[in-house]
């Protein structure tokens, strides 16, 4: 069973991802460079060199805000239609104890049927980004060394 659940949530969260729409690492990367103004042209390369950590730091922060407002978007509400999606039994029981007991009774029913579900949505989430996050840093110091002209 739990082999099962965890195969059903890892398939869930790849449709959340592809429907949610949430772009690769290049992407999060160029987006938080350009929300900062490091682009070729516009600042001096000098400059990059001499500020270089908090530079660095401010694009990782930048980077993460970027990640974040499109994992809200995609998450928010991708991980509940998903779920009511593939787990419709527990959404018909839900209804039932709201109309019996009232809708916090049949919310707290749903989400107590659904701690496993969203625990291991909330790792996928995790472990997405921290396998990301390798790779954003990455792109974050190619680029950061090719606007300071290191070849």
């Amino acid at each position: 069973m739990a082999d099962d659940l965890k195969k059903k949530i890892r398939s869930l969260m790849c449709r959340v991802r592809q429907h949610g729409r949430l772009p690769g690492s290049e992407q999060i990367v160029s987006e938080a460079f350009e929300r900062l103004g490091l682009v070729e042209g516009r600042i001096d390369p000098r400059e990059v060199i001499d500020q270089f950590e908090p530079v660095l730091r401010s694009v990782w922060e930048e980077a993460l805000g970027v990640l974040e407002s499109y994992e809200n978007r995609a998450y928010s509400t991708g991980i509940p239609r998903e779920l009511i999606r593939s787990f419709p039994k527990d959404v018909k029981s839900a209804e039932r104890v709201a109309r019996a007991r009232g809708f916090q009774a049949g919310v707290t029913h749903l989400l107590a049927n659904w701690y496993c579900h969203l625990r291991l949505c909330f790792l996928s989430v995790s472990q997405s980004r921290k396998t990301r996050g390798g790779k954003d840093f990455e792109l974050q110091l190619e680029r950061l060394l090719s606007l300071a002209g290191v070849p």
